[in-house]
């Protein structure tokens, strides 16, 4: 079955729209309220969520594009997101595509596979090499409930986005 033309266009200007209004969510002062310190990454969690419904490149691109908002959103270095997720989306696309089957429970260990490592390596750069004094605080503090909170996006993200990609029709059941 092949998918018109017009409506892979439209399903693309929804993801932008729905990627927009992440980083819109995410930057908004108080839009996000803190929870246990740390503040949830919409836009990795839709990145892979992306992924599970989308082929390898539409899967890195978009995971490319989550990542550089969310590079130049933080006041970190641009392209430190922007390669993780490139990776892992690809990751993901591949394991959805050939691997495994989606369903609530791969959602959620997709999630525990791919977004821990992630927030991981970005304390392990920023703060264990640097070499602060406050690396287990700043973890326990912060990272971790950043984790925990991102991945409960997760599955309201992987919802929307099947939904779109089964109302065009380029999801197989």
């Amino acid at each position: 079955m092949e998918v018109s033309y017009g409506r892979r266009v439209g399903k693309y200007l929804l993801y932008g729209a729905e990627i927009l209004a992440g980083v819109l969510w995410q930057i908004t002062p108080y839009g996000l309220p803190e929870i246990g310190g740390g503040k949830a990454v919409i836009l990795a969690a839709l990145a892979i969520s992306l992924a599970m419904v989308e082929q390898e490149i539409p899967a890195m691109l978009l995971g490319a594009v989550c990542g550089w908002m969310t590079d130049s959103t933080s006041q970190g270095v641009v392209g430190f997101y922007g390669v993780l997720l490139v990776i892992a989306c690809f990751g993901v696309s591949v394991a959805c595509r050939y691997y495994i089957r989606r369903n609530r429970l791969t959602v959620l260990l997709l999630g525990l596979v791919t977004i821990p490592p992630l927030f991981l390596l970005h304390f392990w750069v920023y703060y264990i090499l640097p070499g602060y004094e406050d690396g287990g605080y700043m973890f326990v503090r912060h990272y971790l409930a950043r984790i925990v909170y991102t991945l409960a996006f997760l599955p309201p993200c992987y919802g929307l986005n099947r939904l779109i990609a089964r109302r065009v029709g380029t999801l197989r059941r």
